[in-house]
C-alpha cells in the first residue's frame, strides 16, 4: 500500500524535481530541470513535491508544483508557475493534491498555458483562469526588421522592475534580477 504525501520542497529535492521535469519533457532553461529556476521559486514562491511512499520505505518524488504570489492586498493573485507529474503516476490524484496545497486562500488563481493535454482539464476543475495564452516563439531575432524610430538599449533589472511597478503597481524586482542572471 502506497501513500501520497505532499510537502514543501527543499534544496535536497532539486535532483528529484529535475528528474520529474525531464521525464515530462521540461529540459529547457528556466524549467524544473534548471536548478537556478527552482532555487528562485524556493526563495520567492511556494514549491511543493508529491511523494509516493510505501509503508516503512523512503518516498519517491512523483510530481512537483510551484506558485508565485503576484501583488499585495486584495489585488493579489496566485499564479501557478509549474505543475508536473511523472507520467507513471498519472491518474492517481497527484496533480489534484499538489494544486489543492499550492493555493493561497482568498486570491484569484491564474496560469498562462500548458503544452500538456492533461493540464487544461485539471486546471479548469481547480478553478484556474487562463488569462491569456503564452506563445512559445523561437528563431533568429536579428532577422526581424526594426520598426522606424525604435531603438534598443541595455538596461538594468532594477530599471525594468521600476517601470513595471509604475505600470502595474507590483514590485517584481526579484523576478527581473533572476531573469537578467540567465
Amino acid at each position: 500500500m502506497t501513500k501520497l504525501e505532499v510537502r514543501a520542497a527543499t534544496e535536497d529535492d532539486l535532483a528529484a524535481i529535475a528528474a520529474v521535469a525531464e521525464v515530462t519533457g521540461q529540459v529547457e532553461e528556466w524549467s524544473g530541470s534548471d536548478p537556478a529556476y527552482v532555487r528562485h521559486l524556493l526563495a520567492h514562491g511556494k514549491v511543493l513535491v508529491a511523494e509516493q511512499r510505501a509503508a516503512g520505505a523512503q518516498g519517491t518524488v512523483t510530481g512537483f508544483g510551484a506558485t508565485r504570489r503576484i501583488g499585495d492586498g486584495p489585488a493579489a493573485v496566485t499564479m501557478l508557475c509549474d505543475l508536473f507529474v511523472d507520467p507513471g503516476a498519472h491518474g492517481r490524484g497527484t496533480g489534484q493534491a499538489l494544486l489543492a496545497a499550492l493555493w493561497e486562500p482568498g486570491t484569484p488563481r491564474i496560469t498562462f498555458s500548458s503544452l500538456h493535454a492533461h493540464a487544461l482539464p485539471l486546471y479548469t476543475r481547480a478553478g484556474l483562469d487562463a488569462w491569456w495564452p503564452l506563445l512559445y516563439l523561437g528563431g533568429d531575432v536579428g532577422s526581424l526588421p526594426r520598426a522606424p524610430g525604435w531603438t534598443v538599449a541595455t538596461t538594468s533589472p532594477e530599471e525594468v522592475a521600476a517601470l513595471e511597478a509604475q505600470w502595474t503597481g507590483i514590485d517584481r524586482s526579484a523576478d527581473h534580477r533572476a531573469w537578467a542572471a540567465r
